[in-house]
């Protein structure tokens, strides 16, 4: 039986690995970095160029996410690695019948 904060993690990290994660993601970026531009411009920008504080939050977001991505590979059968690199040998054997066929 699986605990509450491995279905978390399970949930985190199905989720980062969406289209909907990476465009809302690229939106506060892109937001965040014009906000404080023109922020700039009134001599108040809580971060002005070269966004120290956003640096700072995206590396501390990639350690958290290493974790969790590394706890979730722990705790399920088959680690997302591992089901990478069987579905290229099955890329592989499907190329190399492909190619013998036309010889």
């Amino acid at each position: 039986m699986k605990k509450y904060t491995d279905e978390l993690v399970d949930k985190f990290v199905n989720y980062i690995g969406t289209k909907k994660f990476l465009m809302q993601l690229s939106g506060f970026i892109i937001t965040y970095m014009l906000g404080n531009c023109l922020l700039s411009f009134f001599g108040k920008a809580f971060d002005p160029a070269p966004f120290l504080y956003l640096n700072l939050g995206l590396s501390l977001f990639g350690v958290f996410t290493y974790t969790f991505v590394a706890i979730h590979d722990k705790n399920v059968d088959e680690p997302h690695s591992l089901t990478l690199i069987k579905q290229n040998e099955k890329i592989i054997a499907l190329l190399e019948a492909q190619v013998k066929d036309k010889e």
